[in-house]
């Protein structure tokens, strides 16, 4: 057949070239660069299926044979930092069958990944990074040829390529993987007994967002794509097995051990995919859809924390109906290095949210709200990150205000201002960071984690509820709830949503031109300063909150006086008071620096929450003068205070780094409490202190 430049935009096209191809000249010297590229995304899909093909020759396919043995490059255009060619042959389902070993703390089995071939191809390529494959079985049982392609960049892992010249023989075939997980497996963390209330026993959990998935089982590990899954696990007695999927039934089985079986009939991203265990117990939450799970001791404050669980779920369903059967929660210790994780059936809320007051519950509606945006619609790549982030950050807070009230609103949209001025602040002093770090639309080379900031949460957040402010709370609601039902189950990019929402805007707007026209979109989604829109909020809870922060910070108080000021406040509002001080600190004036020295002594002040005690080790720790008295206090805590939250980690070591930062040092320091610590947290750590200590040392 004879071929267009439409056909190379086709991706179908590069796995097939069973048949003749010709090539006028005008085009061959027109569109040589593409060609040639196309011809290495060929040999991917197809090296053998296209030997009859006029259009590469034998000495050409040895030359990109060779070249692909030194590097491979990037097959999947939705998503840089996966090797999957999602064009070729797509993962449908994955039906897990494995144990999970709580004493040599890894996961072993098998996989069944099943597929659909969109064009004849003889390969499939997966992603996988610090996983020992044992395996793969085609679906005749016999084993199966494959190869592991090492990428010299360790941060997105290596390619694992299985090929067969019967793969597509049908349209639909599955080929099942024995693995297992290794130490070095960043997404899976086992918890140190001195981070547990029961230190008898263990507590495992995974982690997938961003690209940790391939970690602990071997997939096509791109958002662009969702999948189907099920779950056999066998684990000891007493531990108990949690999973993304509705359990369907348990066993008891031979050598005290108990099989769990977990099946997810809704298609959700690899990232989404999570294993937990532990000895648990199970918590209902009365009159709603929701069940916590966790060690025993760490439900204490449940009944507080999820009081408003439903209310949540029913205020989202306005938008579209809750696609789940029920929300299952799983309270990680802290050494789960942030917040929460919206996993389907285990969504993961660290202890530190739960609270006697119900400081935290916008973390808990902040991970209800995922489910619509982020697991129902998902960003296709992590370039559009803030799809998810910035669109649930934006839903949490209206569900704040429906809930809660305006002044909880505003409040809350007030944070979120000083927190967008603190991480544009921060990344601009960041040696780790590019200029796009600030924008909406970062570049993304290969660790997506570098652009999790506060920017696509913030800014995309405010980008949303600058939408409604000139179309209509009735209208933006409109919008969302077309944008749920039409997008359900699909992952899509931020060019895709700015054209429905233009679509939407002039749909239910007579002057939507005109409203499109007003928005700068180029100052939202790519500025990397402040936003073109100033906002500015007014609540009476907000008015007496700035009031407060204004009285401490010119001193005009005794520290009695700031005590019974904090007091009646929530565990929340306190911390978020000594934040805003800790961020000022060598900028406060000596009386305000005397009352806070004084306060941070009180116990009384900070003892009912752990994020609270964390304000003051930070204070207590900046007061030290004396370059070993600070770093040896610290190394006291980081090996005793078992709250290893990602933030909290960097505070202190920006604090050791003031005194002594010397890498060596540093790394030998991060090294020893590493095995308290979630792998995340530890890379994210590393990355940290030895950007900020070479600075150090360059001024």
């Amino acid at each position: 057949m004879k071929t267009n430049i439409s056909s190379f935009n086709n991706p179908g096209f590069f796995c097939n070239f069973r048949q003749s191809i010709t090539i006028k000249n005008k085009l061959l010297n027109k569109n040589l660069l593409l060609i040639i590229i196309n011809v290495f995304i060929l040999f991917i899909c197809s090296i053998n299926s296209y030997s009859n093909s006029n259009f590469v020759d034998s000495n050409t396919r040895k030359k990109t044979k060779n070249f692909l043995k030194k590097k491979l490059i990037h097959t999947n255009s939705e998503d840089n930092v996966s090797w999957s060619q999602a064009y070729c042959a797509v993962q449908t389902k994955l039906d897990f069958d494995v144990y999970i070993d709580m004493i040599n703390h890894k996961i072993e089995g098998f996989v069944r990944l099943n597929y659909k071939c969109i064009t004849k191809t003889n390969f499939i390529i997966l992603d996988i990074k610090t996983l020992k494959i044992n395996k793969i079985l085609n679906e005749q049982g016999e084993v199966m040829k494959y190869k592991i392609q090492e990428n010299s960049n360790n941060t997105i892992g290596d390619a694992l390529i299985i090929e067969d010249e019967n793969l597509c023989k049908n349209d639909n075939g599955f080929v099942d993987i024995y693995y297992s997980t290794l130490k070095e497996s960043m997404g899976i963390h086992f918890s140190h007994p001195e981070t547990l209330h029961n230190k008898n026993y263990t507590f495992m959990y995974t982690h997938g967002e961003a690209i940790y998935s391939r970690t602990f089982f071997p997939s096509q590990d791109t958002p662009s794509l969702k999948v189907l899954l099920s779950a056999k696990i066998l684990i000891d007695k007493p531990y108990t097995a949690l999973f993304s999927g509705l359990l369907v039934s348990t066993k008891d089985v031979e050598n005290n051990k108990t099989e769990f079986y977990f099946e997810m009939n809704h298609p959700i991203p690899s990232y989404l995919v999570t294993f937990a265990a532990g000895k648990m117990v199970k918590k209902t939450i009365p009159n709603s859809r929701c069940e916590v799970y966790g060690e025993e001791e760490s439900l204490k404050y449940v009944d507080k924390s999820f009081e408003f669980c439903e209310k949540y779920i029913k205020f989202y369903e306005k938008y579209r109906k809750f696609f789940m059967e029920k929300m299952i929660f799983i309270i990680t210790p802290d050494d789960f290095p942030f917040s929460g994780m919206e996993n389907p059936y285990v969504t993961i809320i660290s202890e530190a949210v739960l609270s006697h007051d119900r400081s935290y519950t916008s973390t808990i509606s902040h991970e209800i709200a995922h489910f619509w945006s982020g697991n129902l619609v998902t960003n296709k790549n992590w370039k559009s990150f803030w799809l998810n982030e910035g669109i649930t950050t934006y839903l949490t807070r209206k569900s704040y205000m429906d809930i809660h009230g305006k002044d909880e609103f505003d409040f809350e949209m007030y944070m979120g201002l000083t927190k967008l001025d603190h991480a544009l602040d921060e990344l601009k002093k960041s040696p780790q960071s590019d200029e796009t770090q600030r924008s909406l639309t970062p570049l993304i080379k290969d660790d997506p984690y570098i652009s999790f900031s506060r920017i696509p949460y913030e800014k995309g957040s405010f980008f949303m509820y600058h939408i409604e402010t000139l179309v209509g709370e009735e209208i933006i609601n409109k919008i969302l709830g077309d944008y749920f039902t039409k997008f359900s189950f699909k992952s899509i990019d931020q060019d895709q949503f700015i054209e429905f929402l233009k679509e939407k805007i002039k749909k239910y707007k007579t002057n939507g031109n005109k409203i499109i026209n007003e928005i700068q979109w180029d100052k939202w989604l790519k500025g990397t300063e402040k936003m073109p829109v100033e906002f500015n909020f007014v609540s009476n809870k907000l008015k007496n909150f700035k009031e407060k922060i204004e009285i401490i910070r010119k001193g005009n108080m005794t520290s009695a006086e700031f005590k019974e000021l904090l007091m009646p406040l929530r565990m929340q509002e306190r911390s978020k008071i000594f934040k805003e001080l800790f961020e000022k600190f060598k900028k406060l004036d000596e009386n305000t620096l005397a009352i806070l020295k004084e306060i941070i002594k009180d116990d009384e002040v900070f003892i009912m929450h752990r994020a609270n005690i964390a304000d003051q080790i930070l204070f207590k720790a900046a007061f030290m003068k004396d370059t070993d008295e600070r770093i040896n206090y610290l190394k006291k805590i980081l090996r005793e205070f078992p709250f290893y939250k990602v933030q909290f980690l960097k505070k202190v070591f920006k604090l050791i780094i003031e005194k002594k930062s010397e890498i060596e040092f540093l790394n030998d320091l991060l090294s020893d409490i590493s095995n308290r610590l979630n792998p995340v947290a530890v890379s994210r750590i590393r990355e940290y202190i030895n950007a900020v200590a070479t600075k150090k040392k360059k001024k």
